[in-house]
C-alpha cells in the first residue's frame, strides 16, 4: 500500500473559521467525506488542492467569484490564512501570498489529482473519447507520460533543424540562381553553371591578384614619395631665394660701412657674451689689462647698437642660411627614398606577367643606375633617372588596377559559388537526415500512445465491469 494523508490543518480558510484538524488513518486504502451540503466537503478537497497544486480549488468555476478574496473566512484576513498537510511523515503549508498560493516545505511536495462535480458528470454523460480525456490524468502509467514529451520534446527540435536546413539550402540556391542570372544565365541552368564554377581552381587568380596588388602598392608608395619631393624641392627653391635676398641685402649694407665694422660685429658679439658670463672681470682676456667689466659691456653695447642694421642683416642672413642647409638635406633624403622606392618597383614590373605592364615597353637598359643597387642613390642624375622610370611606370596604373579588381571580383564570385554550392550539398545530406529521423520518431511516439491508450482504456473496461452490470441499480 502506497503512502497515504495523515492529517489536514484549516486556519482562517474558506469555512474553517476556527482552526480545524482532521487526521485520516494511513491504514486505510480509501478515505470518505461525507455530509449535507454547505458542511465543508469541498472546504477539504480544495485546502488539499491548495497546498499540493498551489491552486484555488472550486472557487475558479464561480465566475461571478474572485477567489482570492473568498477564500479567507468570514472575519478573517488573508495574512492570517493557513493550511497544513502531512504526508509519509513530511509536512507542508501553503498561505495566501500576492500572486496567489504559495507552498513552504521539503522538496517533493505531493500533487493532488481532483476530479470534481463536472469532470464525472462528462465521465457519465460524454463520448468515450471524452471520458478518456477526463479520467486520462487519474490513471498513472508510470515512465510513459514522461517517454511521450521526451518524444514530443524530440520532434520538435528535429523539426525546428529540418526547417532551418531547408531555410539555408532554399537561401543559397537562390543566391545561386541570382548569381547565374548577373553572369547572363550561362549554361541550361544555375546548377550545373555553380558546379562547374565550384570545381574551378583559384589558386593562380589569387597568385595574379596579390602580384598586382604588390606592384600597385610599390607604385603608390613612389609616386607619394615623388609628390613629398616635389614639396621639398619647392621649399628649398624657396629658402634658397629667402637666401640670395639677405645676401645681397648684406653685401649692400657692408660696402656703405667700413670694411673694420663688417669684421668687428663678430669680435663684439663674442667680447660682450664673455663678459655677460663674467660680470666681475677685472682683467681683458686679449691684452691682460686692466678693465672695468661694467663700463666696457656698457660700450660694446653702445658700439653694436650703432651697427644694429648690420647686425640684424647678419641675424636674417644665418637664419636663410640655417632653413637652406636643412630643406637641402631634406631634399637629398627624399631623393634617396624616390630611388630606393623606385628600385623596390622596378623589379616586380620587370618580372611581372600582366600585359597592362607589357603593352608600355620599358627599355630597362636606359635605367642602369636605378636597377643597380651598388650605384649611389642621392645623386640628381640618379633621381631624375628614377623619375623617367617613374613616370612611364605610372601608366599602367589606371589598367593594372582595374584588373586586379576584376581578378578579386571573379575571385570573391569563385569563393561565394563554392560556398553555396557546399551549403547546398550539405544541408541537402541533412534534409535527408532529419527527415528519416523524424519518421523514426513519429512512428515510435505512435506506437508509445497507442500502447499506453490501449493500458488505459483496459484500465476503463476493467472499471466498467467492475460491480452491477447497471450502473443506475441501488438494490
Amino acid at each position: 500500500m502506497g503512502n497515504r494523508l495523515e492529517k489536514l490543518t484549516l486556519q482562517g480558510f474558506r469555512g474553517a473559521t476556527c482552526p480545524v484538524e482532521i487526521e485520516f488513518e494511513k491504514n486505510k486504502p480509501v478515505a470518505v467525506i461525507f455530509g449535507e451540503n454547505g458542511t465543508g466537503k469541498s472546504t477539504i478537497v480544495d485546502a488539499i488542492g491548495f497546498v499540493c497544486n498551489q491552486e484555488y480549488g472550486s472557487l475558479t468555476e464561480k465566475s461571478s467569484t474572485i477567489p482570492k478574496s473568498h477564500l479567507p473566512s468570514i472575519g478573517t484576513t488573508a495574512k492570517n490564512l493557513k493550511v497544513s498537510i502531512s504526508y509519509a511523515g513530511q509536512s507542508w503549508s501553503a498561505t495566501l501570498g500576492r500572486t496567489g498560493p504559495e507552498s513552504t516545505g521539503p522538496e517533493g511536495r505531493p500533487t493532488a489529482r481532483i476530479l470534481r462535480r463536472s469532470q464525472i458528470l462528462q465521465v457519465v454523460n460524454a463520448p468515450p473519447k471524452a471520458r478518456y480525456e477526463a479520467l486520462q490524468s487519474f490513471i498513472a502509467v508510470p515512465m510513459v507520460q514522461k517517454s511521450e514529451d521526451s518524444l514530443r520534446d524530440t520532434i520538435k527540435t528535429v523539426k525546428r533543424e529540418l526547417s532551418d536546413a531547408v531555410v539555408a539550402k532554399n537561401r543559397a540556391e537562390e543566391t545561386l540562381e541570382k548569381l547565374w542570372k548577373a553572369e547572363g544565365s550561362p549554361g541550361n541552368n544555375y546548377i550545373t553553371w555553380a558546379t562547374a564554377k565550384a570545381k574551378e581552381k583559384a589558386d593562380d587568380l589569387q597568385a595574379n591578384v596579390s602580384e598586382a596588388n604588390e606592384i600597385l602598392a610599390a607604385l603608390k608608395s613612389a609616386i607619394e614619395v615623388r609628390g613629398q619631393l616635389e614639396t621639398d624641392e619647392r621649399e628649398l627653391s624657396d629658402c634658397e631665394g629667402k637666401l640670395r635676398q639677405a645676401k645681397e641685402k648684406l653685401e649692400l649694407t657692408e660696402t656703405t660701412k667700413t670694411e673694420r665694422d663688417a669684421s668687428i660685429i663678430s669680435v663684439l658679439q663674442n667680447a660682450k657674451a664673455f663678459l655677460e658670463k663674467h660680470e666681475n672681470a677685472s682683467q681683458c682676456p686679449v691684452c691682460e689689462g686692466p678693465i672695468n667689466a661694467k663700463v666696457l659691456q656698457q660700450k660694446i653695447t653702445a658700439r653694436l647698437d650703432e651697427m644694429k642694421e648690420m647686425v640684424e642683416l647678419k641675424k636674417s642672413f644665418e637664419a636663410s642660411r640655417e632653413k637652406f642647409d636643412k630643406a637641402e638635406n631634406t631634399v637629398s633624403r627624399s631623393r634617396e627614398k624616390l630611388v630606393n622606392a623606385v628600385r623596390k618597383l622596378a623589379p616586380l614590373v620587370k618580372e611581372g606577367v600582366f600585359e597592362e605592364i607589357r603593352s608600355i615597353a620599358v627599355d630597362w637598359q636606359a635605367y642602369p643606375h636605378v636597377l643597380d643597387n651598388k650605384q649611389e642613390d642621392g645623386t640628381v642624375a640618379m633621381t631624375e633617372e628614377a623619375q623617367r622610370l617613374l613616370k612611364l611606370l605610372e601608366a599602367c596604373q589606371t589598367p593594372l588596377q582595374t584588373k586586379a579588381n576584376n581578378d578579386q571580383k571573379t575571385l570573391n564570385q569563385l569563393t561565394a559559388i563554392k560556398g553555396h554550392v557546399d551549403t547546398i550539398a550539405e544541408e541537402t545530406a541533412d534534409t535527408k537526415r532529419q527527415e528519416s529521423l523524424l519518421n523514426g520518431l513519429m512512428k515510435m511516439l505512435e506506437v508509445v500512445e497507442k500502447e499506453r491508450k490501449a493500458y488505459v482504456e483496459g484500465v476503463l473496461n476493467s472499471i466498467s465491469q467492475t460491480g452491477c452490470s447497471n450502473p443506475l441499480d441501488t438494490t
